[in-house]
């Protein structure tokens, strides 16, 4: 299990968590209430301080305010660039978390392609192939899978060979 999951489900009891610096023990009010160092994991889940009180052993961990989904899009990088949009696209194709759904899971697809993500364009191109969620439409599959190709992506480089050869099959 990843470390973060560990550190933030495997709390005692006795671990209460909030969002402002406390000027006194959160459970007994108390003002014999110490200031500990951060761990590693407290910095790796961004927590801002943690106490604990020496009369009720409580121990007290300062988060940041949770960010609004807005925020959180504006400064994680992999959102960006259509990242977001292609999770999306893995998820209602395969059922995990919504319904399947693959016209949903096409239109992430196609979103995250037209940002410029690779696996959302490569996934948008077969797609367009296999007519998931969408019209079969060969010369959009090609456009698509294409386009992920010259970016280096994997999937997309290994299907161009088939995808030209049909393409000059059925347009030359």
């Amino acid at each position: 299990m990843p470390m973060q999951y560990l550190a933030k489900h495997n709390r005692s009891p006795s671990t209460l968590t909030v969002h402002f610096v406390p000027n006194e023990c959160p459970h007994c009010n108390c003002q014999r209430f110490d200031q500990q160092e951060l761990s590693a994991v407290d910095k790796l889940l961004r927590r801002q301080a943690r106490f604990q009180c020496a009369k009720c052993f409580t121990k007290t961990v300062v988060t940041p305010e949770p960010k609004s989904v807005s925020e959180q899009r504006a400064e994680d990088d992999r959102f960006l660039n259509g990242g977001y949009e292609y999770l999306l696209g893995n998820k209602y194709r395969k059922g995990v978390q919504v319904p399947k759904d693959e016209k949903k899971a096409f239109e992430h697809y196609l979103a995250s392609a037209q940002l410029g993500n690779p696996n959302g364009q490569y996934n948008a191109g077969v797609c367009y192939q296999q007519g998931i969620g969408v019209d079969v439409d060969f010369m959009m599959a090609y456009y698509w899978v294409g386009r992920a190709a010259e970016k280096g992506q994997g999937q997309a480089v290994r299907l161009m060979p088939e995808l030209e050869a049909r393409f000059a099959k059925e347009y030359n």
